[in-house]
């Protein structure tokens, strides 16, 4: 990586954009204008971000993206979260009232809204991830709000107002809701190294980070958490959305203890972009319950168009498709002590994935030394020229295609 040679301090609570950010003393509020001072500056980049108190919230007005914009930087940059985990992405802090008429009904000017959630209640039953809202549907605003009234754990839109009911009948906070609006989370657009360490990324409609525009550079995530990737309404209606990670042009990816959940497609997803076509390195990760119906084939870890790639120590599972699948001629991917699996599949929703684990597809070679496939009717399988390579393979799932052991 490179040699960073000046920081920037960043404390939402007790920061000023006026400031030049350069000291303790000087830091600034948000770290978007950390990140524009930096480019500014044409200085390789440290920033430090404060999570007071073991986790901060940083809104859409203080977050990586408060400008909506593509990061095209000219110089490389470390982000880090210090006294704990910073938890930000495309969502503000709202105003809530009761709504008239109705018993559990509160409400909030927004538009644009996507996806909502709880980060207060933890979903025991999928993960221990925060609980996401139901979205209400419908054209006729009174019957959203009566069927809202009597649904615990929902929320509805009429375009500019958003209502809740939320989890135990609670009147509604910034506690308790975070409404992730139609905006971006991370896209770093370029050519220079990037290094990020104990972020938690909620929302983003181009995924929670959008990787492009590099060549030989260097991206590198740490101990990061991505999730609520991309539009539940949208989604609804059938519309491609997003990844988890989206990661198109770089020289190298690698993600170490960290995690790509709940996004409206896959998680980690590996293209080419142009002639540059991405490595990655993936290291103790996971990847849970990605994809959101009608989507089909729908993936915890993927790679295309060439990609070369090692998972190590990693779990993909529970997304709706093979939770491992690679895809098309020159990729390549050696998967070491990984598990995949505990997938419905997509069958339910007009694709035609079983639930599976690992896959190979139409050029596509897979190495699986020790590796697992946990809960899977597909262990492993690999068509269409795909070929898949096992060693101390486990799992009850079943064996087909082009597999061979060595």
């Amino acid at each position: 990586m490179s040699i960073f040679v000046q920081t920037y301090y960043v404390d939402a609570a007790g920061g000023n954009d006026a400031n030049s950010g350069l000291s303790w003393a000087l830091r600034k509020k948000t770290i978007g204008n950390a990140r524009r001072a930096a480019i500014a500056s044409g200085l390789p980049s440290r920033i430090l971000v404060y999570a007071k108190g073991g986790e901060t919230w940083y809104p859409r007005n203080r977050s990586f993206a408060d400008d909506n914009a593509h990061v095209v930087s000219t110089v490389p940059m470390l982000i880090e979260a210090i006294e704990g985990r910073v938890r930000t992405g495309p969502y503000d802090d709202l105003v809530w009232s009761k709504t008239a008429g109705y018993t559990n009904v509160y409400q909030a000017n927004r538009t644009a809204t996507v996806r909502v959630m709880n980060p207060s209640v933890a979903d025991a039953a999928h993960g221990g991830h925060e609980l996401e809202y139901t979205w209400i549907t419908g054209a006729d605003l009174a019957a959203k709000l009566a069927t809202l009234d009597a649904t615990e754990g929902a929320w509805a839109t009429d375009g500019g107002v958003v209502y809740t009911h939320c989890h135990g009948h609670e009147p509604a906070t910034n506690r308790n809701v975070r409404v992730v609006i139609q905006s971006l989370s991370l896209s770093w657009n370029c050519n220079q190294d990037l290094f990020v360490r104990g972020f938690d990324f909620y929302g983003g409609t181009q995924g929670n980070i959008y990787i492009r525009g590099g060549s030989t550079n260097r991206v590198v995530f740490d101990d990061c958490l991505f999730r609520f990737a991309g539009n539940t309404n949208t989604y609804e209606s059938g519309t491609v959305g997003p990844d988890a990670a989206q990661v198109l042009g770089c020289g190298l990816f690698a993600a170490y203890n960290s995690r790509f959940d709940l996004a409206a497609k896959d998680g980690a997803n590996f293209h080419a972009e142009g002639a540059v076509i991405p490595a990655a390195l993936l290291v103790g990760c996971k990847g849970y319950r990605n994809g959101l119906a009608p989507s089909v084939s729908n993936n915890g870890f993927t790679a295309h168009d060439g990609v070369k790639a090692i998972s190590i120590g990693c779990d993909w599972t529970g997304s709706r498709g093979t939770n491992s699948v690679h895809v098309g001629a020159g990729t390549q991917v050696w998967s070491v002590a990984d598990q995949a699996g505990s997938s419905a599949g997509d069958l339910p929703t007009g694709g035609t994935n079983t639930n599976a684990g690992f896959a190979a597809h139409d050029g596509a070679e897979i190495w699986l030394d020790s590796c697992c496939d946990v809960g899977a009717q597909m262990g492993v399988f690999a068509n269409n020229g795909g070929k898949a390579y096992l060693r101390n393979h486990r799992g009850s799932g079943q064996i087909g295609g082009d597999v061979l052991r060595y």
